[in-house]
């Protein structure tokens, strides 16, 4: 994010999917004046929605730079729309990053679930999806870092393209910029017993309304024949 960071300017603007993308975006990336130029896909889950809604802001602002951020599991829904970005020559760069699973349920799994892990991995060791490949065969300049060191040099090339250009990142699985997660993980031997959180629903008692007339003996227990009360 530092190094994207450096390399953004006002008139930019920033696109972000749903989970995690967005709070590295929120953290890490300064406005660089007042204005719309942040788009968030907040609240709702949107997962996928940075690559189309970044076609839409090509169309605003044609002559602007559009950045979107991802993760992998976001890019996966809405690939296909790169295509539309190659079609229209937009003037935007892609960055994925990539940690090979839906990262916050996969944290939310092993802090939460006992160390569950269940349905969250997009690649395998027999299998590794490419999206610079993907996004190549869709007609867009695609990169991949894999090295840190590559990242500066990368960004610089990407930014600097005719077109639409992607850029794979690979990532720590582990690393978040939630502090909730990041502080249960530093907690270590704790975490089996860390409490679930959110809301715990419970089926209420039944109950018959004030307003409606009690039966007699033999109809009220015919009526509730079959029920649970709890």
């Amino acid at each position: 994010m530092a190094e994207l960071a450096a390399r953004l300017r006002a008139g930019d603007v920033l696109v972000s999917d749903a989970s995690f993308s967005a709070g590295w975006i929120a953290a890490h990336l300064p406005a660089r004046r007042g204005g719309r130029d942040f788009l968030f896909a907040r609240g709702q889950g949107g997962l996928g929605y940075a690559v189309p809604a970044a076609i839409g802001a090509c169309a605003a602002r044609p002559d602007d730079r559009v950045v979107t951020v991802s993760g992998d599991g976001g890019f996966s829904y809405a690939i296909g729309e790169l295509a539309t970005h190659a079609q229209l020559g937009t003037r935007s760069t892609h960055l994925v990053l990539n940690n090979g699973s839906l990262g916050w349920l996969a944290m939310w799994q092993r802090l939460y679930f006992d160390g569950l892990r269940q349905s969250v991995d997009l690649e395998s060791p027999s299998t590794r999806p490419s999206f610079a490949g993907a996004a190549r065969s869709l007609g867009c300049t695609a990169f991949e870092v894999v090295r840190p060191g590559d990242l500066a040099g990368t960004l610089d090339a990407a930014l600097g393209s005719d077109g639409p250009a992607v850029v794979e990142i690979r990532i720590d699985p582990a690393a978040t910029p939630i502090h909730s997660f990041r502080r249960r993980l530093a907690e270590g031997d704790q975490l089996p017993n860390a409490p679930r959180p959110g809301t715990v629903y419970r089926v209420p008692a039944w109950h018959r309304s004030p307003l409606v007339p009690a039966p007699s003996a033999g109809e009220d227990k015919e009526s509730n024949a079959g029920r649970t009360q709890h």
